[in-house]
């Protein structure tokens, strides 16, 4: 049996995205229990929720990217989802920082395998005309896992701990290791059905494969490819600053119990998010009809202007009503630029590298984005502004300003491009 249908392809990866966010984020939203049962600082939680999925997710980009460009691209995918979900329900057994951060290393290095590999599948089955709306299409599942973390999660552990199963399992010694369980089992279904998609096996580079086609590509690309990627990098500082701290913000600031949290942030992300990703990816695709990959930088300049104000809205939000109206502005804002860069990418790459590039562009974004954007939420929190309920103002500080940043870098580009 093999899958051929390009609708039904998308809407598999989807799956695959959506579930790849929801293991990654429900740490996210279970960071204060963690941090209570396993007695972590402040900059170990960072670095749990941060670094320590992002070193080696970032790393192993380039290597799964390459073998993605050489193998069949559904195949690595199908791997990689299946790797994930088993080092998920291992986070199960963890039972001190360690072991957790190894748990989640391997969750780093399965992930790592599905985005170099799904950008070129989806862009083979879809015309260029058509091409932001479906990754904006698959980039819903970033939102909707990350909202079915939160608030599936946290509906799950209301249920957990109210019927007291963790008792019933004899490897979990917390309520929370019981949810890494429950959220790794759909991944296997969906890596079985990913191992029978059929696409165009990858062209063969003239250049060579790996790393000597990938040089001869930066020689012709290389203002343009290194600087969007440096500046998607600097926005993703923002996105995972955003991202980590967020439940924590809620629970702290707001005393939203840990289901109420997880159900606000979880509505937000899977109501408006997609919205956002799909608007991003239209308006790219609008606008290269007539200004082709310059219309895509202008259409990425503004959308990610438009997330550096909406951080600020946190710095004014002192009630409930006031805050649901900003996390709704970041959840639209957030979203709408990750198709747009990831459709210029495919457009500027050749057929053998569209799994490298993307995956060069992803080790960039992660080493940069999710190493430091979580962590320096942390360090301005514990030693700035040395109070725990000041998570609000890390968040905007961080956030506001690498949005700037990564927009003076587009700007920059837009002159450069003709």
């Amino acid at each position: 049996m093999l899958l051929r249908n390009k609708y039904l392809i998308l809407a598999l990866l989807t799956a695959a995205y959506t579930l790849s966010f929801m293991d990654r984020y429900v740490v996210n939203l279970l960071l204060n229990d963690v941090q209570r049962d396993l007695h972590l600082s402040e900059v170990q939680s960072g670095l749990l929720a941060g670094a320590g999925f992002a070193v080696l997710y970032a790393l192993m980009a380039i290597p799964m990217g390459i073998w993605a460009d050489r193998y069949q691209r559904g195949r690595i995918a199908s791997l990689g989802v299946g790797l994930w979900s088993l080092m998920t329900g291992l986070c199960a057994t963890a039972a001190g920082f360690g072991q957790l951060v190894l748990c989640r290393i391997g969750v780093g290095i399965g992930e790592a395998a599905l985005t170099p590999a799904a950008y070129p599948i989806i862009r083979s089955l879809f015309s260029q005309r058509r091409l932001s709306t479906a990754i904006g299409i698959y980039c819903t599942g970033i939102y909707l896992g990350s909202g079915l973390a939160y608030w599936l999660g946290g509906y799950a552990m209301k249920a957990i701990r109210l019927h007291h199963l963790a008792a019933s399992f004899s490897l979990v010694n917390y309520d929370w290791q019981l949810l890494f369980l429950f959220f790794a089992l759909p991944g296997l279904l969906v890596a079985t059905l990913l191992f029978f998609v059929k696409v165009p096996q990858p062209a063969t580079s003239s250049t060579g494969n790996g790393s000597t086609a990938f040089k001869a590509f930066l020689s012709h690309h290389q203002y343009r490819f290194l600087k969007l990627t440096f500046a998607s990098a600097l926005f993703n500082v923002a996105v995972y600053a955003a991202g980590v701290w967020l439940p924590a913000y809620l629970q702290r600031v707001h005393h939203m119990d840990l289901a109420a949290s997880g159900t606000v942030l979880g509505i937000s992300m899977i109501c408006i998010s997609p919205i956002g990703a799909v608007l991003g990816g239209i308006i790219s695709d609008q606008l290269s009809k007539s200004q082709g990959i310059k219309g895509r930088m202008t259409a990425m300049l503004f959308t990610i202007a438009l997330a550096g104000v909406s951080f600020l809205s946190i710095l004014y939000c002192s009630s409930q009503t006031g805050t649901l109206i900003a996390l709704g502005c970041l959840s639209l804002t957030l979203s709408m630029p990750v198709a747009i860069t990831a459709a210029m990418v495919q457009d500027i790459s050749p057929d053998e590298l569209r799994s490298t590039a993307p995956a060069f562009m992803l080790m960039l974004q992660n080493l940069i984005g999710m190493s430091l954007g979580p962590a320096l939420v942390a360090l301005l929190t514990q030693y700035v502004f040395r109070d725990s309920m000041s998570i609000g103002t890390s968040i905007a500080t961080v956030g506001a300003p690498f949005s700037v940043m990564a927009v003076l870098f587009i700007s920059h580009l837009i002159k450069q491009t003709k």
